[in-house]
Formats: C-alpha cells, structure tokens, sequence
C-alpha cells in the first residue's frame, strides 16, 4: 500500500516550492513523491496551463501540465538498488507509475489554492537487496525545502537514512533547505537489513550421495562376486 504522505509543513517558510519524498519499505515498496506550491507559484503555474487564454483552467489544460511535470520527474530523478553495494542506476520511469493526483491545478488562474501533485510509484526491491540511492534533480521549480521520509517494516528494518553513504542517521526523516546548497543533484542513501540469504540444503545433497555412494558399491560387490561364482 503506498505510504500516505501528511500535508507538508516543513517549519520553514515557503516562499516558491516544497517537496517531500516518502518510502515505504514494506512487502510491496513504494515511493511517493511530493511537490507543492506556494500560492504565487501556484498562479504562475495555472497561467502557464492556460493555452486558450480565459482564465480557467481546463481538467484538459490541468492534466497537461502535470503530465509534463511527470515526464520531467521521471526523467531527472534516477535510482538504483543493491546488496552491499550499489548496481546499476535507473530513471524513475524504470519504476511503475501507480497514480498521480493533484489539487489546485484545474481553477481559475487567480485562485489561492496552493497547487500539490503527488506521484506513487512501486519500488522493484527484491527480499535480497540492503540499500536503496536516489539521485534527485528535479528542477521543473526552485525548491525551498525537501523532506524524505521512510517507514521501514520488520521484513525491511531501517539501519540508516542520509545524503552521505558514510554518514547514516538512524531517524527516519531526513530534511533541508535547498536554498542553502549549491544548486545540482541531491543523493538519498537508505540502507536496511535485509533478508537472510536462502539457506543451500547441503545437508540432503550430502547425504543423497551417500546413499548413491553405498549402493553404487553394495551394486559392484555383487557383480563381483557373481563373476567369481561363475568361474
């Protein structure tokens, strides 16, 4: 079940935009991601899906506009999962898309309402991989504060959340001000315990070769000794 993402409220003021990142690593992974506006660059981006000039903004022009901010997502935003290290790095579009809703879009281009768009997509994590990185370089708005967030499960307890692979926080929330920080790609290391390796039945191998071994002898002595009585 995608991990529902509470109102963002990052302690901070929002001056152009937020943006939250949620993971869940539960049997079925998720991660949820989260962009709002602020009230002016909500306007500016009602005006900008107002291709026919009259104010309104269409169910047509909304989803237009937040299909091209998917696009971009799943292009500038990347991933990659392993077991102790990292394997090779995927664009967000490599995972399943599962739904997008957005509040505030379709309205009049005046309208105060905070524009937020969600997008949950399903992670494919397999029960043998440790650590999840993701390279965010979102840029379709200037950011003024990201939080991550992960919600870890006892299939998947969490061991470290952190922008530095070797500096890892326990907490499961990890945040900044992007406006702090040079402008670029931001990395998100998660590492968890994972499940135990498959154990390999060596004990039955084992012993199913004995079991031939010995036959296959007790079969040789009797030939053998079939041999001798003929002669």
């Amino acid at each position: 079940m995608p991990l529902r993402v509470p109102p963002l409220h990052l302690g901070h003021p929002m001056v152009r935009a937020e943006r939250a990142l949620s993971i869940s690593l539960s049997d079925a992974p998720t991660l949820t991601y989260v962009v709002q506006l602020a009230a002016a660059e909500s306007a500016r981006a009602r005006r900008a899906s107002d291709l026919d000039h009259d104010g309104i903004v269409s169910t047509t022009e909304g989803n237009a506009h937040v299909d091209r901010w998917s696009a971009v997502l799943c292009r500038e935003v990347r991933f990659a999962l392993g077991r102790d290290k990292y394997g090779e790095t995927h664009a967000l579009s490599e995972a399943k898309l599962v739904s997008v809703e957005s509040v505030g879009m379709v309205a009049a281009t005046d309208d105060k309402t905070q524009v937020r768009v969600t997008w949950t997509f399903t992670l494919p994590l397999v029960s043998a991989e440790d650590r999840l990185r993701i390279d965010d370089a979102l840029d379709i708005v200037p950011f003024d504060h990201t939080e991550v967030r992960v919600l870890d499960s006892p299939s998947r307890p969490l061991v470290g959340i952190g922008d530095d692979p070797s500096v890892l926080s326990i907490s499961p929330r990890l945040a900044w001000v992007d406006s702090a920080r040079p402008i670029g790609s931001r990395s998100i290391h998660i590492v968890w315990r994972p499940q135990p390796r498959p154990v390999v039945p060596y004990v039955p191998l084992v012993f199913a070769i004995a079991v031939a071994g010995s036959l296959g002898w007790l079969w040789w002595r009797r030939a053998s000794r079939q041999r001798t009585i003929r002669r």
